[in-house]
């Protein structure tokens, strides 16, 4: 689901009604079950990737927390570390280590082992170094470790920022989330116009590749 797509405006106004229309409570669970069918709109599968970032790191930065020597939390931060950059390394990198390592195989007669054939799912990047930076965060004293797994899932999964970033600290974008204020109409105004914008820039840009293409088979 594009930003720039009629499908996205239509499921904003959608979700924006709704938050509108509920109590606060209700409307957090509005915002995290519309993150979730946003990032799965293509890939359902690939929301068990974010659960499970999510999940993991919840829970070792509420373990570090608590956790009793510094030995036991360097442990922790290690193995938060581990899971979410091992998660990274085999949906980014996976299918170029197994090409590369039939290319080996294959000079010496080895039967070749199977490339994985997934797509790279979509803002793995993102939602795997804001998860981290929580944890981090949690590890070196600068941010306290929230109790409330909806409140944390929300900050992971926020679909306006949660494929094409940026990368919001906890501190950062949280308070933003916990105010229990509604968009007013200058806000939604003002995001609406934002997507019209970037509607009208995907218009231009896809204009633009066909012109190239054009004078690019011209030339040929």
């Amino acid at each position: 689901m594009s930003f720039d797509s009629t499908t996205f405006a239509l499921f904003l106004a959608m979700v924006l009604a709704l938050h509108r229309a509920l109590p606060w409570r209700a409307g957090r669970l509005v915002l995290l079950a519309a993150s979730y069918v946003f990032y799965g709109a293509g890939e359902p599968w690939q929301c068990l990737l974010l659960v499970a970032s999510t999940a993991v790191n919840f829970a070792i930065a509420w373990r570090i927390d608590v956790a009793k020597g510094e030995r036991k939390r360097k442990a922790l931060l290690g193995a938060a570390l581990i899971a979410s950059l091992g998660l990274l390394a085999v949906f980014k990198y996976g299918a170029f280590v197994c090409g590369s390592l039939n290319a080996v195989l294959g000079a010496a007669g080895v039967a070749a082992v199977p490339v994985p054939g997934w797509a790279l799912p979509i803002g793995i990047s993102f939602f795997t170094f804001q998860t981290l930076s929580y944890t981090l965060d949690v590890y070196y004293g600068k941010e306290r470790p929230t109790r409330d797994a909806v409140e944390f899932a929300l900050y992971v999964s926020f679909f306006p920022q949660l494929v094409a970033g940026p990368i919001e600290r906890f501190s950062r974008l949280m308070p933003q989330l916990r105010e229990k204020r509604l968009p007013g109409p200058g806000d939604m105004e003002a995001g609406f116009q934002r997507i019209l914008g970037a509607r009208q820039e995907g218009r231009r840009g896809g204009q633009a590749r066909r012109v190239r293409g054009s004078g690019v088979r011209g030339a040929r």
